[in-house]
């Protein structure tokens, strides 16, 4: 745990010092009084404050998500929790934060992949071209069709486009597989940048971030999806997204499978409490645990299906 007492005394001081900077663009859920960047010893550091006075689930959530994804190849931030003292030098009134660091490049510009959604249709909009291309309303923004779009327009004027294009596409969809494992309802455009060094013609995506959504209790109620148009029940969607994908994609989730078991869960939460010193509440550990064993076994039989078909 980092004691952000050792840097400054509280959040006004650290506000007024400029050590601690408002991220008003970034929408946060109500568990959270905020976004910060916050430098320290010279490093720059994303924080999220929460607005209660405990470690709620959510947080937890997010801590064993960020070291789930190594497992599988995938880049992501690494939280710890911070302890901030939201009161006064006399009065302390501390609260709990996920604080990991600033994954921003010199000499790279970020965008958002909705960012570049926007600026797409945007485009498209204003030569008259978007009803005949998206004319129909319920297309899904984040889409596999759309996000190639965008990101083909977006990279117009980079060397190699079409190798970045298609190397960014396949990162998409291996995160969102991972994502959809994970049970993470929050999964959408806004989740996810890039880092372009337009003289150069370099990019590189950024690291998963705001994954606090993980092993949701309402995820069978909301569906992230990557087809055209989703399908309400995120088991069904999943698999038709199979159907229209290459064997690759069918490959990679069923190695995934392998790999993010429900006894790896619970082993990288273990692993968290003694690495990291950071204790899941028995209630909390249990509850995911015992969310994704159903969700894994969901999973197992769409999988096992396909082989059969196969």
């Amino acid at each position: 745990m980092v004691n952000l007492d050792n840097y400054f005394s509280s959040f006004d001081v650290a506000q007024r010092k400029g050590i601690l900077k408002t991220m008003n663009h970034i929408p946060v859920a109500k568990e959270y009084s905020g976004t910060y960047f916050v430098t320290l010893n010279d490093e720059s550091y994303f924080i999220k404050v929460a607005s209660e006075k405990n470690i709620f689930y959510k947080m937890y959530a997010e801590l064993v998500a960020e070291r789930l994804a190594p497992l599988v190849n995938l880049d992501s931030i690494k939280s710890d929790i911070a302890l901030i003292n939201y009161g006064t030098d006399k009065i302390k009134d501390y609260r709990y934060a996920l604080i990991s660091k600033d994954y921003r490049k010199d000499g790279y510009d970020v965008y958002s992949n909705q960012e570049m959604n926007i600026y797409y249709m945007d485009e498209l909009e204003k030569k008259g071209l978007y009803d005949k291309y998206y004319g129909d309303n319920s297309i899904n923004q984040d889409s596999l069709d759309v996000i190639w779009d965008s990101y083909y327009y977006h990279y117009k004027d980079f060397k190699n486009r079409d190798a970045i294009v298609e190397n960014k596409v396949k990162e998409q969809v291996r995160r969102f597989i991972f994502r959809f494992y994970i049970m993470d309802r929050d999964f959408h455009l806004g989740n996810g940048e890039t880092l372009d060094c337009e003289n150069l013609s370099l990019t590189e995506d950024s690291p998963m971030f705001d994954m606090d959504q993980a092993f949701n209790p309402l995820y069978y109620y909301r569906n992230n999806s990557m087809r055209g148009a989703g399908l309400d029940d995120p088991y069904d969607d999943f698999d038709s997204f199979l159907d229209i994908s290459d064997d690759s994609v069918y490959s990679y989730a069923s190695s995934m499978h392998n790999i993010l078991t429900p006894e790896v869960l619970e082993n990288t939460i273990k692993s968290m409490e003694h690495s990291d010193n950071i204790k899941v509440p028995n209630e909390y550990k249990n509850e995911m645990v015992s969310l994704y064993s159903k969700h894994y076994d969901k999973i197992d039989d769409i999988l096992k299906k396909r082989i059969k078909v196969k």
